[in-house]
């Protein structure tokens, strides 16, 4: 047997194997490439697309874009519109359950207007990424952009109200009529009836919002016909087209709600300013051949000028004999007369009975005789009685008006100034002037003029005559003169002749003095005879 050597193969791979190898790490790589730049994939529902383009809407974020929109469809059930987009790749991490998609157009509300710049750059899809949650790829997309996005600084508060009113998603929350923050969202409470409205107050005006906060709506004009007159109440012109709500604090708080707490809504500003109007007693005043025509519901109940209540129920009944009268149920507040909410209703109904028993009584009193309302006023007359208040609604005593009256009185008054013959007296007048502007026209300048020149020649005339009789007064004087000094041998200067014939002399210079006076006077102004003297 002859010694051949065995040969074993050795085993290697081919190089021809590294190819494929190679090529299949390349495709990896590329994958992985590929799949690092195109970011992740989701799906967004619509209600309708509402100019959504492939290819051509953009995805955004703060206005800088993260995504496109690849391709749209409608959903199976042809309710939805379901839009495949692609996102960044760094933002793979931030698709959870609290992002949220909305489409970006051209809106005109009566809040303002919205989406102007993409009348240029087309419509886009918008996206908060909102709070940390669980990840998900699939989103169901908003009708409308929400009103407070993830990352606004501020205080979101709910407010409980009868009604909605005119408030509505961007109403105005008002601070001192500053806009402090706006409605984010409202819904109907079917448990308790009532309405759950959402606001937001941005920072740092939420620090304003404190547990003794009080908010009420200042939607539209706010328009009372009260005691007083007619009251008008705007608070801004936004609020007036679009609603708002306003707040303010009463006194002083250091307690900051949080987020979580809850107020009531009060319909008006007064609601609010009669809050210490929370707590009341009930009671009952009979009018019998009296008439409440202008008193209403609300209207107020006065002691001293000051609102201790308010009416709350006015009704017509009928007694035992059919004779009718009128039962008022008012609310009175100890409030208001100096006491704590924390009364009893019996210590409230003893210190009414200690008030009535000094004389006062409810009666109706005019507030206005221009708008004729009537109020309940709790006035001291002369009757004094000791007064039980007692049953389930105690009846309060009360005593007549002076109201019929006066409305009688201010009846007759128009009655007789309705009488007077007006139209008559402005025809009469009216006759009067035509005869006097007639009057008027006949006496022109020329006439007045000739008339007025013979008068100031009669009255030169009569100053001639006067200068004559002047000279011959003088004349006389001197003769009396002469005879005076041939009567002074004769008559003894003490004696009463003597002083006598001074006293006629002193007279008649007197006389004369006024006479020239008067005539030099008409010399300078004849005119004043007839005009008068001007005033100096």
């Amino acid at each position: 047997m002859s010694d051949e050597p065995s040969i074993t193969p050795i085993k290697t791979i081919s190089p021809v194997w590294l190819v494929p190898i190679v090529a299949a790490l390349i495709a990896l790589a590329l994958a992985y490439k590929t799949w690092r730049e195109h970011g992740p994939t989701i799906e967004i529902s619509f209600s309708k697309a509402e100019g959504i383009e492939p290819k051509r809407t953009k995805i955004r974020y703060k206005d800088v874009v993260v995504g496109t929109v690849k391709a749209i469809r409608v959903s199976n059930d042809l309710n939805r519109v379901i839009a495949t987009a692609e996102l960044a790749p760094e933002f793979s991490q931030h698709l959870t359950d609290n992002t949220k998609f909305w489409i970006v157009a051209p809106r005109i509300s009566i809040n303002g207007i919205s989406g102007l710049n993409t009348l240029l750059s087309g419509v886009y899809i918008e996206m908060d990424i909102g709070e940390k949650g669980s990840s998900q790829t699939r989103f169901e997309g908003l009708d409308e952009a929400p009103r407070v996005l993830s990352n606004a600084k501020g205080r979101s508060i709910t407010l409980l109200s009868q009604t909605l009113g005119s408030l509505d998603r961007g109403s105005p929350v008002l601070y001192k009529q500053i806009r402090v923050g706006e409605v984010t969202g409202y819904r109907l409470n079917v448990e308790n009836s009532l309405v759950e409205i959402s606001i937001f107050i941005e920072a740092p005006f939420d620090q304003l919002v404190q547990s003794n906060s009080n908010f009420w709506n200042v939607s539209g004009v706010n328009v009372e016909l009260t005691a007083n007159g007619i009251n008008a109440q705007v608070e801004s012109l936004n609020s007036l087209l679009a609603g708002g709500i306003a707040f303010s604090n009463v006194g002083s708080s250091d307690d900051i709600t949080s987020n979580t707490e809850t107020f009531y809504l009060a319909p008006n500003y007064k609601s609010v300013t009669e809050a210490d109007f929370a707590s009341g007693y009930r009671y009952q005043l009979l009018f019998k051949e009296q008439s409440v025509r202008g008193l209403s519901i609300d209207a107020p109940v006065e002691y001293y000028g000051i609102r201790v209540g308010k009416v709350s129920k006015i009704r017509l009944l009928r007694d035992e004999d059919e004779t009718p009268y009128i039962k008022v149920d008012i609310n009175l507040y100890p409030s208001r007369f100096g006491f704590d909410n924390e009364i009893s209703t019996t210590e409230f109904t003893h210190f009414l009975e200690g008030l009535f028993y000094k004389g006062f009584r409810a009666q109706l009193k005019s507030a206005s005789l221009i708008t004729g309302a009537l109020i309940i006023d709790l006035v001291k007359t002369e009757e004094q009685d000791t007064i039980k208040l007692s049953g389930k609604v105690p009846q309060l005593p009360t005593t007549s008006s002076n109201v019929e009256r006066i409305t009688q009185q201010i009846s007759a008054l128009a009655t007789k100034i309705d009488k007077i013959p007006v139209d008559s007296i402005g025809k009469n007048l009216n006759n009067s002037l035509k005869e006097f502007n007639t009057l008027l026209s006949e006496l022109n300048d020329r006439q007045f003029a000739k008339s007025a020149g013979l008068s100031a020649a009669n009255v030169e005339a009569a100053s001639q005559k006067l200068d004559g009789l002047l000279t011959k007064a003088g004349q006389t004087l001197n003769k009396v003169d002469t005879l005076l000094g041939s009567m002074e041998n004769s008559i003894a200067p003490d004696s009463e002749l003597y002083y006598e014939l001074l006293q006629a002399i002193k007279s008649i210079g007197e006389s004369a003095d006024s006479v020239r006076t008067f005539t030099d006077e008409l010399n300078r102004h004849p005119q004043s005879l007839i005009l008068g003297k001007e005033a100096r």
